[in-house]
């Protein structure tokens, strides 16, 4: 993947594992959906102690990666503007 906001990165991430969280929390599972995980991940990654800050993302994380590049193309701005407009 080419250039991408690490920051952007781990705030989406972040956002998946309070997804996943509230998702198991509804579905009355007795775990938190791998909320945790993905959280620990982020600081473990911030501290610099498991993945290198060199530009590189975990391999988990690409599809958040994928989500945050798609959000920040102005093309792709335009199509959910038009959608959300005409269906």
């Amino acid at each position: 993947m080419a250039s991408v906001n690490i920051d952007a990165v781990m705030k989406r991430v972040l956002t998946l594992a309070d997804e996943a969280r509230d998702a198991a929390g509804y579905n009355g599972s007795s775990h938190d959906g791998g909320a945790r995980e993905r959280e620990n991940q982020v600081e473990w990654f911030v501290l610099g102690m498991r993945y290198p800050r060199d530009g590189r993302i975990p391999k988990d994380w690409e599809s958040a990666a994928a989500d945050v590049a798609r959000a920040a193309d102005p093309e792709y701005a335009e199509y959910k503007r038009l959608h959300a407009k005409f269906g």
